[in-house]
């Protein structure tokens, strides 16, 4: 992609950002609306589809009707969580992506349900036979020099000049590549991706769930491959941003 591409998210993205800070009422509502929009399609990518109830009872901090919902409920608020500590690490001044915050946020994730023993471990043992999926990932022995290897290219010159797009889709490609841990790679590998981001200024990106083959071939290609369909997730999601807040304008105006 070429800098006119990201200059245009950009200039998009600002404009966005201008109007909910010059409308606080309608901000509240877009965000919350927004939220549960990227709750839904994070989800679905990785094959779990929540009903709107499901996430509105999470969020909401709703005691479940059914017990059997607990589990799913459990890991919605888990995620909500993990992007709040992301949003926070990108919003301070030395925030940056660590193994060990990675580690805190599995932790999360894997206590929202009933952990089995494998994903107690923490770190992938094996390579699955049955799984989502299916590019190559590295073997289980070399996941410690994977993730050494991935945080010195977070850290290299090179990466520190990519536009944040770049370097959302690099890390979080390159992530995807070691898929260290026993279970939630996927929810992790693009919170990663959200970190770079919300530290450009911009919103946690909703890569919607139509795309999820895409997404998976993309891991299978290049970093180059997944910033394509980031940026165009991205440009989506800011035009259904658009009509939305269109239509709450009409609303009010009625």
């Amino acid at each position: 992609m070429d800098a006119k591409a990201f200059l245009h998210l950009d200039e998009r993205n600002a404009a966005l950002q201008a109007y909910l800070e010059a409308d606080p009422d309608v901000a509240d509502t877009f965000r919350r609306t927004y939220l549960i929009s990227w709750i839904y399609h994070e989800n679905a990518l990785d094959g779990l589809v929540l009903t709107d109830e499901e996430i509105s009872v999470a969020l909401e901090q709703q005691v479940a009707a059914e017990p059997s919902s607990q589990n799913v409920l459990g890991l919605i608020r888990a995620h909500r969580k993990a992007l709040d500590r992301i949003e926070a690490e990108a919003r301070s001044r030395r925030g940056k992506i660590t193994v060990e915050l990675l580690e805190e946020i599995y932790r999360w994730l894997i206590e929202s349900g009933r952990p089995t023993p494998k994903e107690k471990a923490i770190w992938r043992q094996e390579i699955p036979l049955h799984r989502t999926y299916l590019h190559d990932l590295a073997d289980p022995k070399d996941i410690r020099k994977g993730l050494e290897q991935w945080q010195e290219s977070l850290a290299s010159g090179e990466f520190r000049e990519l536009h944040p797009v770049e370097q959302a889709a690099t890390a979080h490609w390159e992530f995807m590549q070691v898929f260290p841990f026993a279970e939630h790679n996927g929810r992790i590998g693009r919170l990663i991706q959200a970190f770079y981001l919300l530290r450009a200024g911009h919103m946690a990106p909703v890569m919607h769930a139509t795309t999820r083959q895409a997404y998976y071939q993309s891991l299978r290609h290049s970093p180059e491959s997944l910033t394509s369909l980031l940026a165009r997730a991205m440009e989506d999601a800011m035009e259904n941003c658009r009509r939305y807040l269109q239509s709450l304008r009409e609303k009010r105006a009625s």
